[in-house]
């Protein structure tokens, strides 16, 4: 058996740790006993994220570990759940504009894949307040959801800290001071056409905008989109910065954040840069299904 210091029908998963994006396929699930006990048979060797979780009066606490599973068993692993934690803070605009705060929901996105609770989303004050609760503890990416195409988010900050890519640690609790979120409202737009080696308009292609190297742990940088019926496309509310275009005939949704899966189409993206306010315009060439 695997003792841990837990009580309740917890739920425990494993996940190997080499997934970029969540394969439920690949996850095992077990339940713990009354007294916190749990066995997972057949595991092949490698890298996992073990994780439990569990529900007190309404509220989630978990834990998480790494292992190595070897050939051998692995015995008296022990996990200790933490107790969900507090954000708070408030939405500042910038660059003129409107936009209606009250529409806004601030969203954290786990970092980690095995993540058990999924994200956590707070509602926005018409004054700019939020506050997002029960938060398990943990990494997480900030993101603003919003309807606008004209605002972005420009800067995550708590209290004089940058937060670089709106990377937020709470693995060790509550935040020390209050999140400020800056909307700017100078989004970019790039619009064109994307065309088949028949040279002719391709139509229901994936258009994405795949952000500069240094930026790709940034999902929210990452913009699809589909060509119509004449081959036409138009990506909104893009942050000002570089990227390159690709338009894939066929492709998973959300395959082209692997960067395994990226590098052999690497060369055949169109780099652009889209500044402040900018609108920008190009011919995009079809990657074909059986390219590679």
């Amino acid at each position: 058996g695997l003792p841990t210091e837990m009580r309740g029908q917890a739920m425990i998963t494993l996940v190997p740790r080499e997934e970029l994006v969540v394969n439920f396929a690949n996850r095992t699930n077990v339940r713990g006993d009354s007294q916190g006990n749990f066995e997972i048979r057949g595991v092949v060797p490698g890298d996992y994220t073990l994780a439990a979780e569990v529900f007190e009066q309404g509220k989630r606490r978990s834990a998480r570990r790494v292992i190595q599973a070897g050939t051998a068993d692995l015995d008296d692993i022990v996990l200790t759940l933490a107790s969900p934690v507090s954000l708070s803070g408030y939405i500042r605009t910038e660059g003129g504009g409107a936009i209606d705060l009250s529409r806004i929901r601030v969203y954290l996105q786990p970092l980690e894949p095995a993540r058990l609770g999924g994200a956590g989303t707070g509602e926005v004050r018409s004054d700019g307040l939020f506050a997002v609760e029960n938060v398990v503890p943990g990494r997480y990416q900030v993101y603003v959801i919003h309807h606008s195409d004209e605002f972005y988010l420009k800067s995550v900050r708590m209290g004089n800290q940058q937060i670089a890519g709106g990377e937020l640690d709470l693995s060790s609790g509550a935040a020390a001071a209050p999140l400020e979120l800056v909307l700017h409202a100078g989004a970019g737009q790039v619009s064109g056409m994307v065309m088949n080696p028949e040279n002719s308009p391709a139509l229901g292609v994936t258009v994405v905008a795949i952000p500069a190297e240094s930026r790709r742990n940034e999902s929210r940088l990452y913009k699809p989109v589909a060509s119509d019926q004449s081959g036409q496309f138009t990506l909104k509310g893009l942050v000002p910065g570089e990227y390159k275009l690709f338009a894939w005939e066929e492709i998973e949704p959300g395959a082209y954040q692997d960067p395994e899966f990226l590098k052999p189409f690497e060369s055949r993206g169109k780099a652009i840069t889209v500044a402040e306010n900018g609108r920008e315009s190009v011919q995009l060439q079809m990657i074909t299904a059986d390219s590679r």
